[in-house]
């Protein structure tokens, strides 16, 4: 599962960043390095962790409800 969420999350952020420009995209690099910018990607990744953990959790529980309706 992990995977493929690194795999959606850099499908993802391919997609976003394609049409900013190379300059834009500096400047952001040179902000993720400051300690505002630091304390954003923290706050990013754990709002991600969060719904991730959340997300998981139901998947596991819908799972094992589906597994106990059936028969074996």
């Amino acid at each position: 599962v992990r995977a493929e969420a690194t795999e959606w999350v850099y499908s993802f952020l391919l997609a976003a960043f394609e049409p900013v420009s190379d300059a834009d995209l500096e400047a952001l690099i040179a902000f993720s390095g400051t300690e505002p910018g630091q304390a954003l990607n923290r706050a990013l990744f754990d709002a991600f962790d969060s719904l991730f953990s959340g997300m998981s959790r139901a998947l596991g529980l819908a799972a094992a409800r589906h597994m106990m309706t059936r028969e074996l």
